[in-house]
């Protein structure tokens, strides 16, 4: 399994996008995208940054022979709370008024859901009595 095929499917686990990665790393915007946009190997020492930010062993990384059976349960816990703490952190690190629009873009997220919940229900006893 090529490395880029494990870390997208660790990050679409684990709810990451290939920026927050990035962020965690602390390597320039769009570096690793255009890594794995590319599937190009990347330096040893940018390979080892994105496997310990990934917290996952770099053999097991990029060692195409091992795929993600290979990858014990515990390490991928291990990973998404290191992950989850990195990102948290570079929340922390926003100014005021970036946390608010997330903030804003969270709820109305969260509205659009359960109007979609709402439209369900109603939908559902609509057919009830139409068949009852």
């Amino acid at each position: 399994m090529h490395w880029v095929d494990k870390a997208k499917l660790l990050m679409s686990e684990r709810g990451i996008s290939t920026r927050g990665l990035e962020k965690v790393i602390g390597c320039k915007k769009n570096k690793l995208s255009s890594l794995m946009s590319q599937r190009s190997v990347p330096a040893s020492d940018f390979g080892i940054q994105i496997s310990k930010a990934m917290q996952v062993t770099a053999e097991w990384l990029f060692d195409e022979s091992l795929g993600i059976d290979d990858l014990e349960v515990e390490d991928l816990h291990k990973s998404y709370l290191h992950v989850k703490q990195a990102l948290l952190q570079a929340f922390e690190a926003l100014e005021r008024e970036e946390k608010e629009k997330i903030a804003a873009a969270r709820a109305a997220k969260e509205l659009d859901e359960a109007a979609q919940r709402v439209k369900q229900r109603q939908a559902g006893k609509r057919s009830k009595k139409k068949s009852g």
